[in-house]
């Protein structure tokens, strides 16, 4: 039996490679994108697609339950979803804190939680960067 990721983020740029590298090891690979999201690059047919509402912890729980009755759980989840840049500031903590916390906290309650959960980030993070002035940032 395969090992089962999802990969969160997999319409990006490092997201797709991601999935590229988890299809070479023969993983039952899981992309999580928007329906909105070009497929251009994820054109490979053993690629399994899911889109989840991370800003509704109800309806992503019951996603995650409607998953695991019919596919069963991840072994691995490579969470690389997030934003560098956004026109409202506040998307940055909606997005790069609030969503990774209803995720990881639906996993918990529905308990799916895999063997290993990788997180990636970015300088996004930080929150809105000086893209005027270039002001190197500072812990």
């Amino acid at each position: 039996m395969s090992m089962k990721i999802l990969i969160t983020g997999a319409g990006g740029f490092i997201g797709g490679f991601i999935v590229e590298e988890a299809l070479s090891r023969g993983y039952e690979t899981w992309a999580g994108v928007r329906k909105t999201t070009s497929r251009e690059h994820l054109s490979d047919p053993a690629i399994r697609f899911i889109d989840f509402n991370y800003g509704n912890k109800k309806i992503l729980t019951d996603q995650l339950l409607s998953h695991k009755r019919e596919y069963g759980a991840w072994d691995y989840i490579v969470y690389n979803l997030g934003v560098t840049k956004c026109k409202n500031p506040d998307d940055f903590d909606r997005i790069n804190y609030g969503f990774v916390k209803n995720f990881t906290e639906a996993l918990v309650e529905t308990e799916m939680v895999p063997k290993q959960f990788i997180m990636t980030s970015s300088l996004g993070a930080w929150g809105v960067g000086d893209e005027k002035n270039f002001t190197p940032i500072r812990p």
